[in-house]
C-alpha cells in the first residue's frame, strides 16, 4: 500500500514538472533610487519613486519581455552615507505599487532591526512574490517605509539598489 502510495506521488510531481515551461534566470541590478523623507514624525514614514519599468526591461538586451514567466526581487540594498548613516532608522520595508487599481500594494523586503551604526543594510526578501504582472503595467512605484526613532525637520535621504531575478521561458 505505501509503496503504491509512493508511486502515485512520484507520478504526480513528474507529471507537474512535465507540464511548466523550461525557465532561465536573469538578474539585473538597478542604478539606485533616492528615496527623500521629509518632515519626518517619530514611527513610520513613507517616501516614494516612481520608476518606468518598461523602459528598464527594454534596455536589458538579455531580456525578451514576451518571454517574460515570472520576475522577483533577489535584493535590496539600502544606504545612507551621511555622517548619520541609518543611525535614526529602527526598521524597514519595500513595497510595490502598480499603476493598475487592480493589483494591490505588495511587501517585497523588510529589515525589522537596523544597528544605530549602520551606513549599509540588506533587507530580507519576502519569497515567492512575482512581480511580473506589476512591472508589464509600464510603471511601477517602489515605497519605502522606513520607522525614524525620532522626529526630523531635515530631509533625509536613502539610497535603495533594486535586484530583480528575470525568469524567461527558454
Amino acid at each position: 500500500m505505501k509503496i503504491k502510495m509512493m508511486a502515485v506521488g512520484i507520478l504526480s510531481a513528474l507529471f507537474m514538472a512535465s507540464c511548466s515551461p523550461e525557465t532561465e534566470s536573469t538578474e539585473v541590478t538597478m542604478d539606485a533610487k533616492t528615496f527623500t523623507f521629509e518632515d519626518i514624525y517619530e514611527g513610520s514614514n513613507s517616501a516614494t519613486v516612481e520608476m518606468d519599468s518598461k523602459a528598464m526591461i527594454e534596455e536589458q538586451e538579455s531580456i525578451d519581455s514576451d518571454k517574460m514567466e515570472s520576475v522577483f526581487i533577489s535584493g535590496v540594498t539600502l544606504t545612507k552615507e551621511d555622517s548619520a548613516g541609518l543611525s535614526l532608522v529602527t526598521s524597514s520595508k519595500l513595497q510595490i505599487m502598480s499603476e493598475s487599481e487592480d493589483l494591490p500594494m505588495v511587501t517585497v523586503a523588510v529589515i525589522t532591526e537596523i544597528a544605530e551604526d549602520s551606513k549599509s543594510v540588506e533587507l530580507k526578501i519576502i519569497e515567492e512574490v512575482d512581480i511580473a504582472e506589476y512591472l508589464s503595467n509600464g510603471k511601477i512605484y517602489l515605497v519605502l517605509d522606513a520607522n525614524f526613532s525620532e522626529d526630523n525637520e531635515m530631509e533625509q535621504p536613502i539610497d535603495a539598489v533594486i535586484k530583480f531575478d528575470f525568469r524567461l521561458v527558454k
